[in-house]
């Protein structure tokens, strides 16, 4: 609620005149209504959006980001052979300068993420594995963070509230020390672009 009267999407009159009765039976005494818009106004000031500006000032110094489409993603359950299937992949893909192949282990199942050109050998290698789902026609955005990242709390959530608050459905997230990567369906991945460059751009 903070950040909505933050950004000027509530209606601070209509929200007063809304909470009122609440507020005054909690202070068992007839209040105003306008006390309560000048209570809800001094929200503005607080030491919270100095932080909200301190975090806006580092997502405008985000680098680049890299896009890539025409995703899948294969998801299999956690199994003794499943690291070996995965080694053998990633050794036939070494030098493979066009195969793109990351992935995410946890506790029961282990998520990868390939291009189009190596969803056969995947599915050659991973025969024997356990699948859980795959969803393919997917794409990824990564954004390279600086590296002060780990210091300031909040950067993930800022990012991923703005794509939610414009109806931005993800997939999966995928992060490292320095890069942070969003995985959505192709249609999305423009309005995903623009948002990111939006939120850059303050």
């Amino acid at each position: 609620m903070k950040e909505a009267i933050h950004e000027g999407l509530v209606n601070v009159s209509s929200l007063a005149r809304k909470i009122q009765p609440e507020v005054e039976q909690q202070l068992r005494k007839p209040v105003r209504s306008g006390a309560i818009i000048m209570a809800i106004n001094r929200i503005h000031v607080d030491k919270n959006f100095k932080y909200q500006n301190r975090l806006k000032a580092y997502i405008a110094k985000l680098g680049d980001l890299i896009v890539k489409t025409n995703l899948t993603i294969y998801t299999y359950a956690n199994t003794k052979t499943l690291s070996s299937s995965q080694l053998n992949l990633f050794n036939h893909i070494e030098n493979d300068m066009d195969a793109f192949c990351t992935f995410s282990q946890g506790v029961s199942e282990r998520t990868l993420l390939v291009n189009e050109k190596i969803e056969g050998i995947v599915e050659d290698y991973f025969k024997e594995e356990v699948l859980i789902s795959r969803m393919p026609d997917l794409s990824s955005i990564t954004i390279k963070l600086a590296q002060e990242s780990t210091e300031i709390s909040g950067i993930y959530y800022y990012i991923l509230k703005q794509l939610a608050w414009e109806n931005v459905p993800l997939v999966e997230v995928l992060s490292t020390t320095n890069e942070f990567t969003l995985i959505m369906e192709n249609q999305y991945v423009e309005q995903g672009i623009s948002l990111l460059m939006n939120m850059k751009r303050g």
